[in-house]
């Protein structure tokens, strides 16, 4: 296995290099394409996860005046990432940082929205008694 296979496979999408004759041969191999200079390059992500499908989220300050919560999941393989300004919050999409069935399947929750790694203290609290 190369190097570009174990990037490759991390969910690198995009690989700078000097070794250009390793990376056409190991495109050739693998059936790929180099882009050419002309070409638009799609969005760059961060997080683990490389294969992220179009769409949006949404986060909303509903529970608070000053934190945010996911008020529209992000689509499959991907994650919503929620900021919190004057106006209000925004999700913008984003990869997750694990690889687990939340990634897959995003929803809602706390869980979903720490995937993003964005603000995520809209969510409500639940204490528990440990003296008890």
């Amino acid at each position: 296995e190369s190097e570009f296979d174990k990037y490759y496979d991390l969910g690198a999408r995009g690989i700078i290099t000097n070794d250009m004759v390793g990376l056409i041969s190991w495109t050739k191999k693998r059936g790929y394409e180099l882009y050419k200079p002309d070409d638009a390059l799609p969005q760059g992500t961060s997080g683990l996860t490389a294969n992220i499908e179009e769409g949006t989220c949404e986060c909303s300050n509903e529970n608070t005046d000053s934190s945010c919560s996911i008020s529209s999941p992000a689509p499959a393989h991907s994650a919503c990432s929620c900021h919190f300004s004057k106006g209000g919050c925004s999700g913008y999409i984003s990869g997750c940082r694990h690889t687990d069935e939340l990634c897959m399947q995003p929803d809602s929750s706390l869980e979903s929205c720490l995937q993003g790694s964005g603000d995520c203290g809209g969510y409500p609290v639940l204490c528990v008694d440990t003296t008890a």
